[in-house]
């Protein structure tokens, strides 16, 4: 078994695959918040960035969505990676701020596909109420992707999410018993330790 420095630099390389192919397992993990009674909400995302050196996951949000509001009122959040063909479960818990309409936010606007764009597009806010299925997207762009001038009207209501780790939990699952460590980070000081799963 690997001691936990390696662990932690696989642990980085993992995260950043997931944030680089979108195929791999931990490119859509689960992203945690608290909502205004405290319980959990619980969504998949789609990972944009990871920054060892800064220990930050990115991710892009919809401003108008409920975990904006959550995040801005609790600045906690967490996040669940699994990849079952690797048998790696990593939690990590965290402190996440809202970039919208800075020049981070608009940075990652430009980096943007035009397909990706789309999502931004909906005519109200994630989460409002229909008569209908449907998108909530302008009937013009419900079967195609926008062109450059038409996404720029998602722009207001693009968001971008930077959470900085301060606990990851690495979970091996093995028949003959599974391996946990924990790495925290806290007031600056580093502490990893093997502990029992």
């Amino acid at each position: 078994m690997p001691n936990l420095n390696v662990i932690l630099a696989q642990i980085w390389t993992d995260l950043q695959a997931g944030a680089t192919d979108s195929h791999d397992s931990f490119h859509t993990p689960v992203l945690g918040t608290l909502d205004a009674h405290g319980d959990n909400s619980l969504r998949t995302v789609v990972v944009r960035g990871i920054e060892p050196q800064t220990r930050a996951i990115i991710c892009h949000t919809d401003v108008r969505a409920t975990k904006v509001e959550e995040i801005r009122q609790r600045g906690s959040v967490s996040w669940l990676f699994y990849a079952a063909e690797r048998k790696i479960q990593i939690r990590a818990q965290a402190t996440a701020i809202i970039h919208h309409g800075d020049a981070l936010a608009l940075q990652h606007w430009q980096q943007t596909s035009l397909s990706s764009r789309r999502a931004y597009l909906a005519t109200a806010a994630p989460g409002s109420e229909l008569a209908e299925p449907g998108s909530g997207l302008p009937p013009h762009l419900t079967s195609r992707s926008p062109d450059q001038t038409e996404s720029e009207a998602g722009r207001p209501n693009f968001a971008v999410i930077v959470s900085t780790i301060e606990l990851l939990d690495w979970l091996y699952l093995d028949s003959k018993g599974h391996r946990r460590a924990q790495f925290s980070w806290t007031g600056g000081k580093f502490e990893g330790r093997w502990i029992i799963p």
